[in-house]
């Protein structure tokens, strides 16, 4: 086993521990996920295993597994704890985003389609980024930082610097910490 391969695991592992804290904090009804970013995260996270399989990543692939495992899981809790409506902001980003997986589909080259991806996932988290900003109290600083980490862990892991294996992580990981500068604003 590559020092490559066990800093993957070690970003997969950080991804895993994540969704505890933000699992107990739903449970407990600190914070309210918002279902549609979890849901399309779960068709992408799917989707993005796939096609990091197809370009090759083989030591960030943990953190693809579970990036769809996970946002699976935590939208089907959302449907018992969600108590808000959805703006016509969140539907138009529901909109873009489904337009984008299904251009994503259609193209069978995986790095196209990955690019496609990640623009998805952008209109995927922008309801999610909405709301955090609107409510910082809404999300889990912890599970955002872990992910974060795990996503810089990802980074380290990569062999072979290519776009295809690049591109994903380095998203993680400026999303995941723009969300924890957003959760962080609400101790000020």
């Amino acid at each position: 086993m590559t020092n490559y391969t066990i800093i993957g695991i070690i970003s997969g592992l950080l991804s895993v521990f994540a969704y505890i804290p933000y699992i107990t904090s739903i449970y407990k009804k600190k914070i309210q996920p918002h279902p549609f970013s979890w849901f399309l995260w779960a068709v992408l996270g799917f989707a993005t295993f796939i096609t990091y399989i197809g370009v090759g990543a083989k030591e960030t692939l943990p953190l693809a597994l579970i990036s769809f495992v996970g946002p699976m899981i935590i939208f089907f809790l959302t449907f018992k704890y969600w108590k808000r409506g959805f703006p016509k902001f969140d539907y138009f980003c529901l909109f873009i985003a489904i337009v984008a997986i299904i251009i994503y589909v259609v193209f069978h080259q995986a790095e196209i389609a990955l690019t496609l991806s990640l623009v998805s996932d952008l209109f995927t988290a922008l309801p999610t980024i909405r709301k955090t900003y609107k409510d910082p109290s809404s999300e889990n600083f912890w599970t955002w930082f872990l992910f974060a980490l795990g996503a810089v862990f990802a980074l380290f892991a990569i062999r072979d610097f290519t776009y295809g294996v690049l591109i994903f992580p380095l998203y993680l990981t400026v999303f995941e910490i723009i969300m924890c500068i957003l959760i962080l604003r609400k101790k000020y």
